[in-house]
């Protein structure tokens, strides 16, 4: 029976001491659009958030002022949370089931700081997978490469 074996661009990524990974496929035309595309989402989430948070700042604004405002950190906290278990899922579909998890073990929802810090690690080794997968290519498929269709 012959084999055969096909680079499929898939790289592994070791997040924690106990040996466990993330995945990345570097062959999925769309994940580098998708990663570009949650940037853009977290982005416009802050912004989102920052909107919600004067609102509330004005709602509440007569309520003990000059003093913290249990209600208005209660609705952020409240508002960061749903933002930061939708990128979670996200970062699932992107870099396999329970990457958070696997990244912050002893964290039961990882707020948007630690999300912040996971993309501004991965960022460089995506950069990195990209031009070795990039180069891979070129070599590859070199128009003075002789391969499968050359008639030695």
């Amino acid at each position: 029976m012959e084999k055969l074996k096909i680079n499929s661009g898939l790289k592994k990524i070791e997040v924690n001491d106990n040996g466990e990974y993330i995945t990345v496929n570097l062959s999925d035309n769309t994940f580098f659009e998708n990663f570009n595309n949650l940037m853009d989402w977290m982005d416009a989430k802050q912004v989102y958030i920052d909107e919600k948070e004067k609102v509330l700042q004005e709602k509440y604004a007569d309520q003990n002022p000059g003093e913290i405002n249990i209600k208005i950190i209660t609705e952020t906290a409240a508002l960061y949370k749903e933002v930061c278990d939708e990128a979670s899922a996200k970062l699932d579909g992107m870099f396999g089931y329970g990457c958070m998890k696997k990244v912050y073990p002893d964290v039961e929802s990882p707020g948007f700081d630690l999300i912040i810090e996971f993309l501004d690690e991965v960022t460089p080794l995506l950069k990195k997978f990209a031009a070795e997968r990039n180069q891979y290519i070129n070599t590859k498929y070199n128009r003075n490469r002789k391969g499968a269709r050359s008639h030695s």
